[in-house]
């Protein structure tokens, strides 16, 4: 029989004004949007987000299916964002959905769109919102006019007042490429991340470079460049102050402008599909699932580290100084290191907490401190697992 799915599609034509869309002067959300924006701008800073690139991509692995993780957004209403008020699974659908009515030959850039969001599951988590969803931006430079709230919601930032931060290019070179710029800390960086660990075979789009066209005439090889839009889709489909804006360009390098175009694709139906015209996502799952199971199957990894542990250590470093022992029930011992000045993001995965999630859900440790607002720590814990 006919697909079901085929029934819901966004009706982009009667949606309301593109003016309305992203609107941070006024409106029904207003004052959660700005909480939301200026803790977030107040924290998202170089020594934070190296500790989180250091603590949610080295350490132990939950293991869930894509749907799973989807569905689990049912939980979660985004608190940066002006236009909704519903569960984020609700726009993942609606994201898909206006792609495939436009692009119904790209069944990779319709997943693109279901999934785009899914690493806010780190909110359901115990992160706190601010350092999971919103705009991104650079850390280590100039923070550009273009972002949200950029002159109320800065002041208390510490990068602010360094003046190593304060220059267009801060601690970057001219045209170094996006991929190696560090971005505000959330869900883009973290699922790109899990789509690379899990090999997930979104497609990557080859150019077509010198080699092809002049190789075999010169009779050697010439660099291969390989784009992938759909992972440049996810890791910087927040990043409005450069796609929406034209600001850090000065950072990007000739990869980066031959995505542009795409992640801007993907912009429109990210942004002008949030109605409150409900997809029914019963009817939709099927034809999503076999997306799924093409391109991101079976039972992913998903790097989790457990909050209320991070807590304990740093409650512990400020009680009893540099080092103790602790017994996680259901982990190996641990040593506790306290490192000066940050994380460096090249620790190896052997460097964190040991066990697995199972174990965690079966001794529920004791909820320690607040994961929500309050300015990052200033050292870096680090739990060593010596295999015990």
């Amino acid at each position: 029989g006919p697909d079901p799915s085929l029934a819901y599609r966004p009706n982009l034509e009667n949606s309301k004004e593109k003016e309305e869309y992203r609107n941070f002067v006024d409106g029904s959300l207003f004052n959660r949007v700005f909480k939301t924006y200026s803790v977030m701008h107040t924290n998202q800073t170089v020594d934070f987000v190296q500790q989180k690139h250091t603590v949610w991509t080295h350490c132990n692995h939950s293991q869930m299916g894509m749907m799973d993780a989807i569905m689990s957004l049912d939980q979660l209403v985004d608190e940066s964002d002006p236009d909704v008020d519903f569960p984020n699974s609700f726009h993942a659908f609606q994201t898909a959905e206006g792609i495939r009515k436009e692009h119904p030959d790209k069944d990779w850039f319709q997943l693109v769109g279901l999934i785009h969001d899914v690493g806010k599951i780190l909110a359901l988590w115990d992160e706190p919102q601010w350092a999971v969803v919103g705009d991104t931006f650079p850390v280590g430079c100039k923070f550009q006019n273009s972002i949200v709230f950029r002159e109320s919601t800065f002041q208390d930032n510490p990068d602010e007042k360094n003046p190593k931060y304060k220059t267009e290019y801060g601690i970057y070179e001219p045209n170094c490429g996006l991929d190696k710029v560090l971005m505000s800390w959330g869900h883009d960086e973290y699922l790109y991340r899990v789509i690379k660990f899990n090999n997930c075979s979104i497609p990557e789009e080859v150019r077509e470079s010198l080699h092809e066209v002049i190789g075999p005439a010169v009779g050697r090889q010439v660099g291969v460049y390989v784009n992938s839009k759909g992972l440049y889709m996810i890791r910087f489909h927040s990043f409005y102050p450069w796609h929406s804006h034209g600001d850090y360009t000065h950072l990007c390098n000739h990869k980066d402008l031959q995505m542009l175009p795409w992640v801007k694709e993907f912009n429109k139906f990210d942004l002008y599909t949030k109605t409150t015209d409900l997809p029914n996502v019963d009817e939709l799952r099927p034809y999503y699932q076999s997306l799924i199971d093409k391109y991101c199957p079976g039972v992913l990894q998903w790097q989790v580290v457990i909050k209320i542990w991070q807590e304990i250590v740093h409650l512990l470093s400020r009680l009893i100084g540099d080092c103790s022992l602790i017994c996680v029930p259901g982990l190996a011992a641990q040593t506790l290191e306290q490192t000066e000045g940050g994380a460096t993001g090249n620790e190896s995965p052997d460097e964190c907490v040991g066990g697995n999630a199972s174990d965690l859900r079966a001794h529920p440790p004791h909820r320690l401190g607040n994961s929500g607002v309050g300015n990052p720590t200033s050292r870096y814990i680090r739990l060593v697992n010596h295999g015990l």
